[in-house]
């Protein structure tokens, strides 16, 4: 014979209370630790988008103005490619010995670090190679018949892409047309 205690009905509903008390506390435990994941994820997105805020911005204002775009003859062709550079106005200061530069045309292709293959440097105005204010000047020159150079001479009416990137990443594009005629050796050539 089943007999009830007179009590046995509050304290099954004690032991149901007891089970959505834990139940409540597991959710409240699992809802903690999602936002401590989101809060840490918010801070991990927002390092990054300063980092590549800082990143492009460096890449869009650390840039190069080409004041002089000249080449030299060599009686058929033009057989150097000369460039003087500045920094822009908002650039930090710019090492072009640390510098790339690609030069496109037609029938050649050279991808290289400024001081290789050809492509030397000279200061202008300034200390160094180093772009330190508004009115330090260096002269890129790119030797197309030079031994380490791969590159055959620019002739005339032909077209040149010559794409300068610094250090940070910010890209310069200068687009070169040598002339229909090529004046005589040793001379200057306005490109």
């Amino acid at each position: 014979m089943n007999k009830k205690k007179p009590n046995q009905k509050l304290e099954e509903r004690g032991q149901i209370g007891i089970g959505t008390l834990a139940v409540f506390i597991a959710m409240v435990l699992v809802a903690a630790i999602a936002t401590g994941v989101l809060i840490n994820t918010a801070w991990v997105i927002q390092e990054e988008t300063q980092s590549t805020s800082t990143d492009g911005s460096q890449q869009v204002t650390n840039t190069l103005v080409v004041t002089n775009t000249s080449g030299l003859s060599d009686g058929s062709a033009i057989s150097e490619i000369r460039l003087t550079v500045k920094k822009s106005p908002d650039a930090n200061t710019v090492d072009i010995s640390n510098s790339a530069l690609s030069y496109t045309t037609q029938h050649t292709e050279i991808d290289a670090q400024i001081g290789t293959q050809g492509i030397s440097t000279e200061v202008v105005v300034g200390d160094d190679t180093t772009l330190n204010t508004d009115r330090d000047r260096v002269r890129i020159i790119i030797d197309l018949v030079s031994a380490e150079n791969s590159a055959t001479e620019f002739t005339a009416g032909e077209k040149a892409t010559i794409r300068i990137t610094t250090p940070s990443g910010g890209q310069t594009v200068v687009m070169a047309t040598a002339p229909d005629s090529i004046p005589s050796s040793g001379k200057p050539v306005r490109l």
